[in-house]
């Protein structure tokens, strides 16, 4: 049993960085000149927008990290 979630989970990663490797590149070209456009506006100009967003991609990767989202099956628990 827990092999076969081993497996579906490394399908499943390998297959989210493939989908990521191929549109990250296009994706961060259109944030980098979306912020090239603001660089004047009031409200997180430009280059702060970036690392605001960089920041929250950040945080929903440590919010993942925690126990919720990583099941511990019942035999390897310590309780």
């Amino acid at each position: 049993q827990t092999q076969g979630q081993r497996a579906t989970a490394n399908g499943l990663g390998t297959t989210l960085m493939s989908f990521c490797k191929t549109f990250a590149p296009a994706g961060a070209g259109i944030v980098f000149s979306w912020a090239q456009k603001r660089q004047h506006v009031f409200f997180f100009p430009g280059d702060q927008m970036l690392f605001f967003l960089l920041a929250i991609v950040e945080l929903v990767g440590l919010v993942w990290t925690f126990k919720p989202f990583l099941v511990v099956p019942d035999q390897f628990s310590s309780n």
